[in-house]
């Protein structure tokens, strides 16, 4: 069984865990040429899950940044993301969680990108050391959901490690 985390912005990531927590395959978000998410990228991403496999995708309701809140184009593009994803899940037969940013984060104790002291880089390090996060944080809490949800699926006693 794979385990499968999913931050479906344009700057997340797809990180995928075994169960004893190793990192299968970790994927920047596919960008199309003019940088939305690419239907076919995913796709080549998606065929390789399959039935018996787990996803955990972030999701979110309307978020503020710099005390504006996110336009109504940003939103509707991010919803038809995490639409596009379930979709995907659903065609490969991989049954999925939906997980509140906030979830997740407090169970690892990493503090909220408008806080002005995202700290999820090195949590993240922290449970995976030597692992390529990259520059954006989209690896990051894609590895952290995938490791949330593996600790919701196969060590229940374990998910709150804060």
């Amino acid at each position: 069984m794979k385990l499968i985390g999913i931050d479906p912005g344009k700057s997340g990531a797809i990180a995928v865990l075994s169960a004893d927590s190793t990192i299968l395959s970790l994927h920047d978000m596919p960008l199309n040429k003019a940088g939305e998410v690419s239907i076919v990228g995913l796709r080549d991403i998606m065929l390789t899950f399959s039935k018996g496999d787990r996803a955990c995708i972030e999701v979110c309701h309307g978020m503020k940044f710099d005390g504006k809140t996110q336009s109504t184009s940003s939103m509707l593009n991010y919803g038809m993301h995490v639409g596009m994803l379930q979709g995907m899940l659903f065609m490969q037969d991989v049954m999925y969680k939906e997980v509140q940013s906030t979830s997740w984060m407090s169970a690892f104790g990493v503090r909220g990108k408008t806080s002005g002291n995202y700290n999820g880089f090195k949590k993240c390090a922290e449970l995976f050391s030597g692992v390529d996060l990259g520059k954006k944080n989209g690896r990051a809490d894609a590895l952290m959901i995938a490791e949330y949800l593996r600790r919701l699926l196969v060590e229940p006693e374990n998910r709150n490690v804060a």
